[in-house]
């Protein structure tokens, strides 16, 4: 990534968050495989990230749109992240989601309903359970109430989603840090 597409970034994000936490913030850039995680520090860090992720993601959004407009051949892939947390989260939900999907999908044939994941998030789980023999997933819904199902396929056994088992996601990780 070369300099003037950092610095164009660097300057659009500060632009984007002033207004939202009245200071200045720090913009990181590291490289993860073929991508790109770009992490921002400030003090009001819930201001950014937002109730329901909305802020980041919508700054994300924002910051994708200008910077292809401003770079139209840049194939660049990068995340906005905000004091590590959506790299946390997301390492948190790789080993709960996949021990789950272990447990209660492969093992009992009882089908995943995931509330409060992010698309990016949803991305990573379809992603990663497309490798796994006897599953499958879905994203149902839309915007805020999209949900993710993971269920058995039909060379495990029928699929019950009376029994399926509704998990949001974003208490589990609550649950997970008060035990830290």
């Amino acid at each position: 990534m070369n300099q003037d597409y950092r610095q164009f970034i660097v300057d659009l994000i500060k632009n984007l968050t002033q207004p939202i936490v009245h200071e200045n913030v720090s913009v990181e850039f590291v490289k993860e495989g073929e991508q790109w995680r770009i992490n921002l520090e400030s003090p009001n860090i819930k201001k950014i990230i937002g109730d329901s992720k909305e802020v980041i993601s919508s700054i994300q959004h924002i910051v994708r749109v200008i910077v292809s407009k401003r770079f139209p051949g840049d194939r660049t892939h990068f995340v906005l992240d905000v004091r590590n947390f959506r790299q946390h989260r997301e390492q948190f939900l790789k080993k709960f989601i996949s021990a789950k999907a272990q447990e209660e999908v492969l093992s009992k044939g009882i089908s995943l309903i995931l509330l409060n994941l992010t698309s990016y998030e949803r991305r990573i789980a379809h992603q990663m359970m497309n490798e796994t023999k006897g599953l499958e997933t879905v994203s149902v819904g839309s915007g805020f109430e999209r949900r993710l199902i993971i269920r058995p396929t039909s060379d495990i056994g029928s699929v019950n989603m009376e029994k399926a088992i509704v998990i949001d996601i974003d208490k589990e990780i609550q649950s997970y840090l008060d035990k830290k």
